[in-house]
């Protein structure tokens, strides 16, 4: 409850209690309690109603179409929120005047909006907005960029695969499930047959992936027109996502989906969209919904190649020289 400003100061009440016939007790009493309700109701004045505050979180792009935009309420203004949401466009600093507009559709502190019918490989500009009854304010813009999906590919199994430029790089974007190599033999050494139907694809050694090979970058168990990546098709990519502490944020599936943990901070903004398959250790599946892990076509060593790996708990896609060729590793296979 808000109460008018009392046209009197405190002087003005002293005299009007300093009567020399009143009781001292009294005028004490008086003065204590006219003084206590003067303050409280100046106090309740002087709370002003501005504008409110808002900030973005996250974005996180889940299709060549679509992206989602995390926002949180900073402050309201000392008022009632009536609107909030967010606004996009193709140009710098869009309003709801000018670019397009999604309201939350109720008033919460932290909120998610979809954006939906994007144009693949396009550049938008993103604000949240809210209002009280003083106005509307603005959050800092952010950017994204939306994949630039790539005509899909399938194998001599007949499974089709959507795929990906990234820089100057076709990938697929799920892993290799194929049974069988483009002549028609069959692939030795998989596993995880039954995850196929997750697209988590199977597990293969290393000798298996690269059907034998003593060249690095074969087509091996990949689609004719494609190859196992070596390790400099791995460094290319890490240099065009330019981002080495973040990398494999940019590289994981958005969400819980498949990955155990929130997931928090990967935004898949790359668009590798990369799934925690785990690894087969000789004699059973591990790791899966925690980890993954990538095989290249290049020696480490006669027991070991050089593989790449994606966790749950980190941001980065990790470089190692200790994959061991007996186990079982996803493929991701690369435009020739």
């Amino acid at each position: 409850m808000k109460y008018k400003r009392i046209p009197l100061t405190f002087e003005k009440v002293y005299e009007i209690f300093k009567f020399e016939s009143m009781n001292l007790s009294i005028q004490f009493w008086a003065l204590i309690f006219i003084s206590i309700f003067y303050l409280s109701c100046s106090k309740e004045e002087e709370t002003v109603t501005k504008l409110p505050q808002i900030q973005m979180n996250q974005i996180y792009i889940t299709s060549s179409s679509t992206a989602i935009i995390t926002s949180q309420l900073i402050s309201s203004g000392n008022d009632n929120v009536l609107d909030q949401g967010i606004c996009w466009g193709n140009f710098q600093n869009p309003t709801v005047k000018e670019g397009f507009y999604l309201s939350s559709q109720s008033i919460d502190t932290v909120f998610q909006i979809m954006i939906t019918n994007l144009k693949k490989n396009t550049v938008y500009y993103v604000r949240s907005y809210i209002r009280n009854s003083v106005g509307i304010s603005y959050s800092n813009q952010k950017s994204f960029t939306t994949w630039d999906v790539t005509d899909p590919i399938k194998d001599a199994e007949g499974n089709i695969y959507p795929t990906i430029r990234i820089g100057n790089q076709i990938w697929m974007q799920e892993n290799l499930k194929s049974t069988i190599y483009s002549d028609g033999t069959p692939i030795p050494n998989t596993a995880s047959k039954s995850f196929k139907s997750k697209n988590y694809g199977l597990l293969y050694t290393w000798e298996a992936a690269i059907k034998n090979s003593t060249t690095e970058k074969p087509q091996g168990a990949c689609p004719t027109g494609w190859h196992i990546p070596n390790n400099l098709d791995w460094i290319t990519l890490e240099s065009t996502l330019a981002q080495p502490l973040r990398n494999g944020d940019m590289m994981k599936a958005y969400g819980n989906e498949h990955w155990l943990t929130e997931n928090l901070t990967a935004d898949n903004s790359s668009g590798f969209s990369a799934i925690p398959a785990g690894m087969y250790d000789g004699t059973q599946l591990i790791e899966s919904g925690m980890k993954t892990y990538f095989w290249s076509s290049s020696s480490y060593s006669k027991t070991y190649a050089w593989i790449r790996s994606l966790s749950a708990e980190e941001a980065i896609l990790k470089t190692q020289s200790d994959g061991d060729k007996t186990k079982g590793f996803s493929i991701r296979c690369i435009k020739n």
